[in-house]
């Protein structure tokens, strides 16, 4: 009897031990699933924590790169700061000379003023003292049909610039001697005869009246030296042309120096041609 019962004793101890040790087993599965699970999430948040990390370092390095590019941004800030305000003071001298060149102009523009008025007055009197009345002479060449038809010249020296003399076609005669303001022989081209009444043109700029023609018989060369042949060029272009010439580049010369026309003023050109005959 009592060994039965320590059978049944043994027996329950066991079936404790058993459930124990399943219940060792279900605590063993359950730390093993929480073990994994947290091996897992730190696997994770290692992972990120180096993502983060990569990030951080990047970020570093960006903030490095963009302080290094604002220290240049400064320097370059200071070296404009700098050049600007080389350049103020460059500026106010420029202002300054400016400013004293302007004066220096008005000064200069007053003083060539006066002395356009004094020439004007210089001019007038040389002019007064050549008279006011010119005559001047010019021997025309021969055309070539004339020389074809074997014409020749009147014999006739130029013993002075303002003097031509005609020998005697006989010997009775006497010779022939006229004074003019000028003469020239018939070797001489426009630009000769324009340099003779270009004191006259400038008269006109200086705003006197003048009249410049060309008188002679039929054939004797007026309007060549007038207004030179019908396709002139620089050398050939007769006075008329040249004397127009001369007033525009005299009033591109005054402009240069300050001159201004007023505005109300006109420059109108007018050519015309009058036969005139003498019994």
């Amino acid at each position: 009897m009592a060994r039965l019962q320590g059978f049944e004793a043994a027996a329950i101890a066991a079936s404790a031990l058993q459930s124990e040790l399943e219940r060792a087993k279900e605590l063993q599965r359950t730390s093993d699933q929480r073990i994994d699970f947290l091996q897992a999430h730190s696997s994770k948040v290692s992972a990120k924590l180096q993502e983060e990390q990569r990030l951080s370092l990047q970020q570093r390095k960006t903030i490095c790169e963009w302080e290094a590019r604002w220290r240049e941004l400064e320097c370059v800030r200071d070296e404009l700061a700098a050049k600007v305000h080389q350049l103020e003071g460059r500026k106010r001298q420029l202002q300054a000379d400016l400013e004293s060149a302007r004066h220096r102009d008005v000064d200069l523009v007053d003083q060539l003023n006066k002395s356009e008025s004094v020439r004007r007055r210089l001019h007038e009197i040389v002019q007064d003292l050549k008279g006011n009345v010119r005559v001047v002479c010019r021997i025309r060449p021969l055309l070539p049909v004339e020389k074809q038809e074997g014409k020749a010249l009147a014999k006739m020296t130029i013993p002075a610039a303002n003097t031509i003399e005609i020998e005697p076609t006989k010997p009775t005669e006497k010779a022939l001697s006229f004074e003019f303001n000028a003469v020239f022989d018939s070797q001489a081209g426009q630009d000769v005869v324009f340099d003779e009444i270009s004191q006259l043109v400038q008269s006109v700029c200086d705003g006197f009246n003048v009249s410049i023609f060309a008188y002679g018989q039929t054939g004797s060369g007026k309007t060549h030296t007038m207004q030179g042949p019908e396709v002139p060029d620089v050398e050939t272009e007769g006075m008329i042309s040249r004397s127009i010439s001369q007033i525009f580049a005299s009033m591109h010369n005054l402009q240069m120096f300050g001159w201004k026309a007023p505005s109300s003023a006109r420059i109108r050109v007018t050519s015309s041609c009058a036969r005139l005959g003498v019994a």
